[in-house]
């Protein structure tokens, strides 16, 4: 009983403090019928993103730290142009215009 108690009392504590600063969104996901990749170096560059065919581009900046779906043996650079002017899935970081991840909307 003893041991239990120890180990509700540390759960407890590690949960209570998560649950009291509440949920935060952590980042901001669009279909898009259309995205445009412009690379200024092999890892960075703009995606230009189209949410609808008559709708303006919202642009997002991305480098090295953006994460390209499907993982496979691709390069990051290969795996990119493969997504240049197909429909897309891209996550960004809330309230800025920093692609997170993107892969393909097939």
């Amino acid at each position: 009983m003893r041991i239990l108690l120890k180990g509700f009392l540390f759960c407890a504590f590690l949960i209570t403090p998560l649950m009291s600063v509440g949920f935060q969104k952590v980042e901001d996901i669009k279909e898009l019928v259309r995205v445009d990749i412009k690379f200024a170096t092999d890892t960075s560059g703009i995606i230009d993103a189209y949410a609808c065919h008559s709708c303006p581009p919202k642009s997002f900046v991305f480098n090295e730290k953006l994460i390209v779906l499907p993982h496979d043996e691709r390069s990051f650079t290969q795996k990119l142009r493969a997504l240049d002017g197909k429909p897309a899935v891209l996550t960004w970081k809330p309230n800025t215009v920093q692609a997170l991840r993107i892969w393909p909307n097939f």
